[in-house]
């Protein structure tokens, strides 16, 4: 059985300073994928969902020795059928990639955009970080109880 919990705060200051520290370099991309949630939570706030019922998939990544084998599929349909017998209500992908999105919207036919931002938009302290990466970032549900 899997357990899901919320971890706690940090307390070392220590260790907070060093997770910063570790951060520096993708600050950009966290406040891509901050948006992101932003954006869904604005648009699920007109539902009757929100997003902590929600399990979120951070990263899927497989070896490219897989390539082909729909190995990121299988793990996250394994994934989910733990999530399934233990109550949760979907999951949420942050897609930003075109591989991700790809697999999300062709795999699972109940996944549902709630929220896209194009890379070339994005704006971070005054700056466009992504002006030069296509695409866009698709924050997507899939919900279990239909």
């Amino acid at each position: 059985m899997i357990v899901l919990k919320k971890f706690p705060e940090i307390q070392d200051e220590d260790l907070k300073t060093k997770r910063k520290i570790l951060a520096e370099p993708f600050k950009e991309m966290f406040a891509f994928l901050n948006k992101l949630n932003e954006e869904a939570v604005k648009k699920l706030e007109t539902t009757q969902r929100k997003m902590g019922d929600y399990y979120t998939f951070l990263t899927i990544a497989t070896n490219d020795k897989y390539e082909k084998q729909n190995m990121a599929k299988k793990l996250c349909l394994h994934q989910m059928n733990h999530l399934v017998e233990n109550g949760c209500k979907g999951i949420c992908v942050e897609c930003t990639s075109p591989k991700s999105t790809h697999l999300f919207f062709t795999y699972f036919k109940d996944c549902e955009n709630v929220a896209e931002i194009v890379f070339k938009d994005f704006e971070f302290e005054g700056q466009r970080p992504f002006l030069n990466l296509e695409g866009k970032g698709v924050l997507a549900l899939v919900s279990f109880d239909g």
